[in-house]
């Protein structure tokens, strides 16, 4: 794990997974300017960002699985039969 990867209790994501979710909010913002104003840009936009919010729940469950290692597993993870995690 590297410097900007580790996190603490109180932190709860790293340095990188609070970049990346700012960055798909800026995602969103940039795909909102690029659709244009036809009849269906709010269909468009709302699949866009239901996209951009399922990558950001990715990042932000990362929490969660260091919280409950036991239940939930780290992005890039391997679940095993037996119900325990590794990192590969």
């Amino acid at each position: 794990m590297t410097d900007s990867q580790e996190t603490t209790v109180t932190q709860l994501l790293t340095d990188d997974e609070h970049q990346a979710v700012q960055m798909l909010g800026e995602v969103a913002d940039l795909l909102g300017r690029i659709i244009g104003d036809h009849v269906t840009r709010r269909a468009d936009i709302a699949e866009a960002v239901h996209h951009v919010h399922n990558l950001q729940r990715m990042v932000l469950a990362q929490a969660a699985a260091r919280a409950y290692p036991a239940q939930y597993r780290l992005l890039g993870d391997i679940p095993h039969p037996d119900g325990a995690i590794s990192d590969g």
